[in-house]
């Protein structure tokens, strides 16, 4: 995380970004059709051995449909139309260009390139927190809208519950660090925010899970199959070799796909167990964690 992140000078990305393209993201992906098309262009040499203006050309006459006597057989001139195709258009026309790319270079390129060149696409989705991955030369979705919308809950929490939404904060943030995410931690953070939730709901100091699931259960709130779902996870995060462990950095199951399933999971308990309880007991408005 930058230094400016840290201090609170700048809001880093908390929230994958699904039906937009922020120009960090925009960047990225045009830095990287930098690299395949014009390291690879020979203005001097233009042929079916050129994978860069091979590349371009079919762009050009196969993805948005020119005159084949108006494109440039100059690398810069073609780039600066991919500059502003990439920067300005619509977010899902990228992803609609990165899928014509992916489906289109299988004669140009090996098979085993061809991977390598997904790899790099989904690094860049990866580190740019893009709700979208390349599957099998489609760009697929790994989240969807109710994922989105419990973790933007969760960061609006009334104030009785301060101290779950700094731990939701803590755990988004690292989910989110480009240069080193850490993905035990925001597991870590994202149980600390059920716990402090449960803290607040049971008026215990030390209170866990468990506390929680009694509460909603003696309410009738809380089905037997979902408590045991939620005890088992819970059971996961907490044994000697969960993510709690003090030895979690020996740890190398714990990725991106783990750490956001378990952080929107806790941050979709943690807003229904606030939508219950503040319509249950009042007091709760004007309590402290």
């Amino acid at each position: 995380m930058k230094f400016s992140e840290r201090m609170g000078y700048v809001n880093p990305r908390t929230v994958l970004q699904t039906e937009s393209m922020d120009n960090e993201l925009r960047v990225a992906i045009y830095n990287f059709l930098y690299g395949i098309i014009d390291n690879t262009w020979d203005d001097y040499f233009w042929g079916t051995n050129n994978f860069g203006s091979s590349l371009a050309r079919s762009i050009w006459l196969n993805y948005w449909k020119k005159l084949t006597d108006d494109f440039p057989h100059q690398a810069y001139y073609f780039m600066q139309r991919i500059k502003s195709y990439v920067l300005e258009e619509c977010w899902y026309s990228i992803y609609d260009l990165l899928e014509f790319i992916l489906e289109n270079t299988d004669s140009m390129i090996d098979e085993e390139t061809t991977e390598e060149v997904t790899e790099i696409i989904n690094d860049i989705l990866k580190r740019e927190m893009s709700g979208y991955r390349v599957l099998n030369k489609r760009v697929v979705p790994i989240t969807d809208e109710i994922e989105i919308t419990a973790l933007e809950d969760a960061l609006y929490l009334p104030d009785c519950f301060a101290g779950t939404r700094e731990h939701i904060n803590k755990a988004l943030g690292f989910l989110s660090d480009k240069t080193n995410p850490d993905y035990p931690n925001t597991i870590k953070e994202a149980i600390l925010a059920v716990e402090s939730c449960a803290r607040v709901i049971s008026g215990k100091d030390k209170a866990t899970l468990s506390d929680a699931l009694k509460i909603l259960e003696n309410q009738n709130k809380l089905h037997p199959a979902l408590r045991s779902a939620w005890t088992q996870l819970y059971g996961y995060t907490s044994d000697e070799q969960g993510v709690r462990h003090a030895q979690i950095e020996s740890i190398n199951i714990v990725d991106f796909e783990l750490a956001k399933y378990v952080v929107v999971t806790c941050s979709a308990f943690i807003n229904y167990v606030c939508a219950t309880q503040c319509n249950t007991k009042s007091n709760l408005l004007t309590s402290t964690v």
